[in-house]
């Protein structure tokens, strides 16, 4: 029998995510703007990230598998970011799913 990997430190992310995104929407105003290094950061990228860590670490959980994980929590933060930008159109949920699936047909058939 196969044995299974941990994935114990990804629901830890998960988790702590899920903390700092929660602590991120209270403390912080959505129109604020981040200097990093040279940059001017949104605060809307950073809250898109920690969404897509928890996600992306609570699917790889729950599937045990990486690549599904990843691309279920990248499906969730496009399809957000699609809601934010209002483009409501099912076509473009449609488009998305598409793309989701056919990345995942192509690493299935890679390996």
């Amino acid at each position: 029998m196969k044995k299974r990997k941990k994935f114990i430190p990804h629901l830890l992310i998960a988790i702590l995510s899920l903390i700092g995104f929660f602590l991120f929407i209270n403390i912080f105003d959505p129109k604020n703007v981040f200097d990093v290094f040279f940059f001017k950061l949104p605060a809307i990228i950073i809250f898109f990230f920690l969404v897509f860590l928890f996600f992306g670490g609570l699917f790889i959980f729950i599937l045990a598998n990486t690549r599904r994980g990843i691309l279920i929590g990248l499906f969730l933060v496009c399809f957000l970011l699609l809601q934010y930008l209002h483009y409501n159109n099912l076509f473009y949920t449609l488009i998305l799913v598409a793309i989701i699936l056919l990345t995942e047909i192509m690493f299935w058939k890679r390996t």
